[in-house]
């Protein structure tokens, strides 16, 4: 009983996923297709007119699987114009669809009445539809390429008129297949009309022609954009390409190829062109061995286009691997909405006709950033990761997302919103300040702690000699500075005798002064200092007391002789031997200060 119930409800279910035909027809279908690249683009123009008495929700387009698994975009909209509709479409099975079909329903946003009709534009992109054939050319070969598919378009529905459109990359075709009427014009093959097809009819197509485009195909690319809220966003984009078009084989000549790119690099990637906004700077462009020089940036007015070359020519089968990076300023991409942060970003590669097998895209979030979320307008795998960098504490949220078997036409915006206070903009200079702050502090408090456990006889000798050379330091230091006292006073000569009298009450005074200053180091060297050192210092007190007591007298002498109108020739004359004396004091007491500091 159990069975039968089962069997009924799946009976059931498989009717509900079937979509009624009867009734509909299609009166005419028009399929262009642009095999210039690696990329087919195709556009079938379908023309429906419903017969039966009833409305119908939703229409079937079909393919063949072969056609189908190569589809990479697929976009169904309500006639041909920029703002059409576009339409809801899930896989769809009915009744008399053989294995090899593969059929997609389209829900129409209002039923399509009796009697009416309505035109569906099926736009698609294809990889891998068109193969090297053959599979391997030589440099100087031109790449030959195959392309089969149907001349009809399969169908549950009869279709009164049909017709298909190739438009070629070059004039060159080697064979392809005839089915009456076909007409071919420069790079142009048009296959048909064909009048009143029946449901689900086939029939081989089959092109050989010389297609010298390289097929660059991106194995995978890791895209990171690191939004800074100090005003910069870091675009860094890591590659590994591979040339999928007819693979190299026999010898490889650079000689040739520079003498004549035309001949020996047909189908070679040579270049790859990149569209970014106008506001891009700051690009870099490497490999695993440095830094790549040969790369041309040109800034226009609505964008900047950027042309890379790798260090060597792709030819097919031929790999390579680069970063391309640069940046562009906050506010170019983020907006406020609703009191959140809103980013906007291209999803893919900025290069033109190029296929992404595998495309992750992260976005990395200022750290404190929250409620955060991402808007693609096609389905990705999304996750979250944490990356820290410098002067992060819990790290910077990062948003990831993933997709395989992309084409240019995936690269549209995506958003990221999310929340962020701007004050924590001060963190990680706080942080710095801190860790400053911590280090200088930590170092005074080194410099004034004390860590030796135990202080010997040899600790306390040493610290009682750098006690002593400071102080004998001091002692010659002033000493030297009553030896300049005396030198300006008898400078002061030079001015007269007036000035001269009110200048020695001043280094008279100094000379007091310092003399107390001198007792007290002298006292506080007999306390640490060695006797044969302290016996020196004792030496050079006198000599130079002695000193400075023959040069005040010699001073007090000049000084009358001046006052008597003597000249300063005829007083130096006169006192010539006291003058004479006074050097060899002077000498003596430089002996002695210069034996003192080397004893210390």
């Amino acid at each position: 009983m159990l069975r039968r119930v089962s069997a009924c409800l799946t009976a059931v279910a498989l009717c509900c996923s079937l979509v009624p035909v009867a009734g509909i027809r299609i009166t005419t279908l028009d399929r262009e297709a642009a095999v210039t690249h690696q990329l087919i683009t195709v556009t079938d123009t379908y023309n429906f007119h419903n017969d039966a008495k009833s409305s119908a929700d939703a229409l079937l387009l079909c393919s063949t699987n072969e056609y189908a698994a190569t589809q990479a975009f697929q976009e169904i909209t309500v006639g041909d114009d920029d703002d059409a509709p576009v339409l809801q479409v899930e896989t769809a099975d009915t009744p008399g669809q053989s294995s090899n079909i593969t059929c997609f329903k389209a829900k129409l946003e209002e039923p399509l009445t009796a009697g009416s009709s309505i035109v569906l534009e099926w736009y698609s992109v294809h990889v891998g539809l068109m193969v090297p054939f053959p599979a391997k050319a030589s440099q100087s070969d031109p790449q030959r390429v195959l392309l089969k598919g149907s001349h009809y378009a399969p169908s549950p529905y009869p279709v009164a008129t049909q017709t298909t459109k190739l438009k070629l990359s070059s004039k060159v075709v080697l064979r392809h297949t005839e089915l009456a009427p076909t007409k071919r014009q420069g790079r142009t093959i048009t296959f048909g009309a064909y009048r009143d097809m029946p449901p689900w009819s086939i029939s081989p197509l089959s092109v050989h022609f010389e297609n010298n485009n390289p097929f660059i195909r991106v194995t995978k690319l890791v895209r990171e954009l690191e939004v800074s809220h100090w005003g910069n966003v870091y675009v860094d984009e890591k590659y590994y390409i591979r040339n999928d078009g007819a693979k190299h084989r026999g010898e490889w000549s650079r000689l040739d190829l520079q003498r004549n790119p035309a001949a020996f690099g047909k189908f070679a990637l040579s270049a790859l062109t990149a569209k970014l906004p106008a506001a891009a700077h700051t690009f870099y462009f490497r490999d695993e061995i440095g830094n790549i020089s040969s790369s041309n940036i040109r800034f226009g007015r609505s964008n900047v286009l950027a042309e890379l070359r790798p260090r060597f020519p792709l030819y097919g089968g031929w790999k390579a691997e680069f970063t391309f990076g640069y940046s562009l300023p906050l506010s170019a991409i983020l907006t406020k909405v609703k009191g959140s942060n809103q980013l906007e970003a291209s999803f893919s590669s900025p290069f033109d006709r190029v296929v992404v097998d595998d495309l992750t895209v992260k976005v990395v979030l200022p750290e404190g950033a929250s409620s955060i979320s991402a808007k693609v307008p096609f389905p990705v795998n999304q996750s979250r990761e944490v990356k820290h960098t410098y002067l992060d504490t819990s790290g910077r949220p990062v948003v990831v997302l993933h997709k395989t078997n992309l084409v240019p036409d995936h690269d549209v915006p995506f958003t990221v919103t999310y929340s962020f206070y701007r004050i924590l903009m001060l963190r990680e200079p706080a942080l710095l300040v801190g860790v400053f702050a911590l280090l200088f502090v930590s170092i005074l408090a080194y410099v004034r702690c004390d860590f030796v456990l135990s202080r010997d006889d040899k600790w306390h000798a040493d610290r009682q000699h750098e006690k002593a050379v400071t102080l004998v330091q001091r002692y010659t230091g002033l000493i030297t500075e009553r030896r300049n006292a005396l030198s300006s006073l008898d400078y002061s000569m030079v001015g007269g005798a007036d000035g001269a009298a009110g200048r020695r009450a001043e280094t008279e005074a100094l000379m007091k002064k310092t003399a107390e200053e001198m007792r007290s180091v002298e006292q506080q060297h007999s306390q640490v200092g060695a006797g044969d050192r302290h016996a020196l210092l004792v030496s050079l007190r006198d000599k130079e007391s002695a000193m400075q007591t023959n040069s005040l007298q010699l001073f007090g002498k000049r000084l009358q002789l001046l006052q008597e109108k003597k000249t300063m020739e005829e007083a130096d004359s006169k006192l010539a031997s006291q003058i004479r004396s006074l050097e060899d004091g002077k000498k003596e007491v430089t002996r002695l200060a210069a034996a003192l500091l080397k004893r210390t």
